[in-house]
């Protein structure tokens, strides 16, 4: 088993930055930035926003940026390539019910979800705030 992490995360990552696109036009190429799908964008918001969000570390967060990538894609081209591949990604990160199912992990329902996120929320700031009280410490004593 792998140790927790020192810096949980506390919050959601903010949405990556729009890619910078190169156009060819009649005058010569243009460089401008591409606003994200708003398909895509709501994916973001809705994976964050869920119970869910709880059980990723660090970690997970490049496969679910690619994976917000692919939604962004399929967004603009309604692809069946990058469908199945956006469908093989939620899978591995947990985001179908038999994939939660799989990686044994259970969302609780209304008031008892919400009281279960504040509690981990409530023992992270208490750990941060020991690990901070014990480097604070150790940089007096130094």
């Amino acid at each position: 088993m792998l140790p927790p992490e020192d810096n949980p995360r506390q919050r959601a990552p903010s949405l990556p930055k729009p890619l910078r696109v190169t156009r060819k036009r009649k005058e010569g190429e243009v460089e401008e930035d591409r606003a994200w799908n708003p398909l895509a964008v709501h994916w973001w918001e809705t994976i964050w926003s869920s119970p869910l969000a709880s059980e990723f570390i660090r970690a997970d967060e490049p496969a679910i940026i690619r994976t917000f990538m692919l939604v962004d894609r399929f967004g603009r081209t309604g692809s069946l390539e990058v469908a199945k591949e956006i469908r093989m990604m939620e899978d591995r990160l947990g985001l179908t019910p038999i994939a939660r199912r799989r990686l044994e992990w259970s969302i609780d329902q209304g008031e008892a979800a919400k009281d279960r996120v504040k509690r981990r929320e409530d023992e992270r700031a208490r750990k941060d705030a020991i690990r901070v009280d014990v480097v604070d410490a150790d940089e007096v004593l130094s």
